[in-house]
């Protein structure tokens, strides 16, 4: 269920993303390797489908996509990469896949609303204090969800 849930969420990110060939090649590249990496049981194959991602996020705000595109398209990424991480974590601890289903969907759930909390208020903060923004500021911001992600995960 949370490998689905984080194809999905990977393939919505491609949509967002796939302004220039860069972005569109970053982006196919993740959803590749995340099928991959479920397929293969593979947690690095997942975390390079989030690292390719990353790379389609930055070239798409070099590019000058819209802050908020490139705000959303980061939600559906970091979605993608925790619960497909959590999906592998999971399916190597309890080999019944039907056992799984509740505890799956609750975090899914719970990260889908985390995350897209954090990103509308950073969003509103940053429109707030900065009118405009700026492409930097926007970088610092996803900087920073990232390093809380990394730290909340440890």
């Amino acid at each position: 269920m949370s490998a689905g849930v984080s194809l999905i969420t990977g393939l919505g990110a491609l949509v967002v993303i796939a302004v220039s060939i860069p972005t569109l090649v970053g982006g196919v590249l993740g959803v590749c390797l995340l099928a991959a990496g479920f397929f293969r049981q593979s947690r690095l194959l997942v975390d390079g489908g989030g690292a390719a991602f990353v790379g389609g996020l930055m070239f798409a705000g070099l590019a000058g996509m819209a802050p908020s595109l490139v705000l959303i398209a980061a939600v559906l990424t970091v979605i993608a990469w925790d619960v497909g991480r959590t999906a592998l974590g999971i399916a190597a601890e309890v080999s019944d896949p039907s056992a799984t289903i509740r505890i799956e969907l609750v975090h899914a759930v719970s990260s889908i609303v985390v995350f897209t909390a954090g990103a509308t208020i950073g969003y509103a903060v940053f429109v707030r204090t900065l009118g405009q923004g700026s492409v930097w500021a926007l970088a610092a911001l996803l900087a920073g969800a990232f390093a809380l992600l990394i730290a909340l995960g440890s």
